[in-house]
This record gives structure tokens, C-alpha cells and sequence, in this order.
């Protein structure tokens, strides 16, 4: 059921404004890695310096295994992983942390937190920051825990 609502969200939920630049950032930057260096597009490659545009160019690679007018939902569909990343690595370290009764309780309230889906559409940078940020906070703890287990 929770999956089946996270892809209706998913789906009703409208493109961010700037989707379409940062697909064609990922097109430019795949082009260049593609063509080890010699295909150097800066047209769509303003701002890279800021941020990584690997993730825009994994997504771009993905999406060219899909005809170009699923571009979009393939691209929801793709943060929507990363989202679920999110959730069950937020679950995981809440179990970690308390027990798996306020882990249970803390995934629902992300879950059907409304702008947790809002901001998946909307800005899909920061669910990539936020999972990968959860994940080796997890990962670390686990490291640790694991650690001081041998000892």
C-alpha cells in the first residue's frame, strides 16, 4: 500500500522548474565522459563547479534506455528510489538508535510527511544529500558498533 501511494505521489506531483536544464547537464556531462574528454560542451555546464552533476549524468544515462516521452517518469521513478533509499536507511538508523518501535513510528511520520514527496519532485538534489548523508551515518554507527564488538 505505502508503495502504491509513493507512486501516485510520484506521479501527480508536477515537474520542478529547472528538470529540463539539469537533464540536459547530465547530457553534457555523459557526452564529455563518454567521448573521454574531447566533446566539451559548456552550453549546459554553467554552475558545475557548485555541485556534482554525476547524479544528473547517472540519470540521463538511465533515461536513454527509455524512449525520449518517458524522459520525465522515468526520471520521478528514478528519485523515487533514491527516496525510498532515504526511507528505509531513515528506518534503519532510528532502529539503530532507539528501537523499532520509534523507528516504525519515525518512517510513517517522514513517509507521509507531504513535503517529502513535494521536495523529491521538486528539488531531487537534496534527496540525494539526504540518503547518501543517512546512509554513512548508518554505515559510521555500524562501523563503530562492530568495532567495539572485537574488543
Amino acid at each position: 500500500i505505502l508503495v502504491l501511494y509513493s507512486l501516485i505521489c510520484t506521479l501527480l506531483i508536477g515537474n520542478s522548474w529547472d528538470l529540463n536544464s539539469h537533464i540536459l547537464l547530465g547530457k553534457s556531462v555523459l557526452n564529455y565522459l563518454l567521448s573521454f574528454g574531447i566533446i566539451n560542451n559548456d552550453n549546459y555546464t554553467h554552475y558545475r563547479e557548485f555541485y556534482s552533476p554525476s547524479y544528473w549524468t547517472i540519470v540521463y544515462f538511465f533515461i536513454q534506455m527509455f524512449p525520449q516521452k518517458y524522459t520525465f517518469l522515468i526520471f520521478k521513478l528514478f528519485n523515487l528510489v533514491i527516496g525510498w533509499l532515504a526511507l528505509i536507511g531513515f528506518y534503519k538508523l532510528n532502529k539503530e538508535l532507539f528501537n523499532k518501535k520509534i523507528a516504525t513510528i519515525s518512517f510513517l511520520l517522514l513517509y507521509f510527511h507531504p513535503i517529502f514527496f513535494g521536495h523529491l519532485a521538486i528539488n531531487p538534489k537534496d534527496i540525494v544529500l539526504a540518503t547518501s548523508h543517512i546512509w554513512v551515518f548508518y554505515l559510521i554507527l555500524e562501523y563503530f558498533r562492530k568495532l567495539c564488538q572485537t574488543r
